[in-house]
């Protein structure tokens, strides 16, 4: 595979660990830090390698959805 495909894989694993942090903890600057990474990558890769970048700054909006729109649910009470 080529090393683009597994940065692909990689920041979408990172993505799936931002989110659940958020989720599980409520911790939203954790989740800030990944973003502010990937927008990072986005940038020093430009144009040169547009799936990378593409991939990057799509996760980014996947995790800012996830930020403004995960609501951890409390248990009903009896």
């Amino acid at each position: 595979m080529s090393d683009q495909l597994w940065t692909v894989i990689m920041l979408t694993v990172a993505t799936a660990i931002a989110l659940h942090i958020r989720f599980h903890h409520m911790d939203i600057p954790f989740a800030l830090v990944f973003i502010w990474a990937f927008i990072g990558i986005a940038v020093k890769h430009g144009t040169d390698e547009m799936l990378v970048t593409t991939a990057s700054l799509f996760l980014s909006g996947v995790i800012l959805t996830g930020i403004l729109l995960i609501k951890k649910r409390t248990a009903p009470t009896q």
